[in-house]
C-alpha cells in the first residue's frame, strides 16, 4: 500500500498539482493508496472552493473508485474527507510499505 500524503500549502500550485495528478495517477491504474491530507494543505478540501480551486479536482477522484482520503483537521470540506485524529493518520501511514509526501 502506498501512501500519498499532501502538506504543501494548498495554494502552492505546483506542489498541490503534483500530488493530485500522483493520486489520480494511482486511481485510474487501480494501485493500493491511501491519500491523507495535512496541515496547510487542508485547504484544498474547503467546500466553499471556487472556480480553480483544488476542491474541484479532488472531488473528482471518486470518479476513478477513490472517494474517500484522510484528513486530521475539522473543517467545512467536502465529500470525501475522513476526519481522523494525527495519532490515527500517523498511524496508518506508517502501516503503508511506501510514503510519497508532496
Amino acid at each position: 500500500m502506498i501512501a500519498v500524503v499532501l502538506t504543501a500549502p494548498w495554494w502552492d500550485r505546483g506542489a498541490t498539482k503534483a500530488g493530485l495528478d500522483l493520486a489520480m495517477t494511482l486511481a485510474s491504474f487501480d494501485m493500493p493508496f491511501e491519500l491523507f491530507i495535512q496541515g496547510d494543505a487542508c485547504g484544498m478540501q474547503r467546500a466553499d472552493g471556487g472556480q480553480g480551486h483544488p476542491s474541484k479536482a479532488l472531488s473528482s477522484l471518486g470518479l476513478y473508485g477513490k472517494p474517500n482520503w484522510f484528513t486530521d483537521q475539522d473543517g467545512p470540506w467536502i465529500d470525501g474527507a475522513c476526519v481522523l485524529s494525527s495519532d490515527d493518520c500517523a498511524q496508518r501511514i506508517r502501516a503503508c510499505s511506501q510514503v510519497v509526501r508532496v
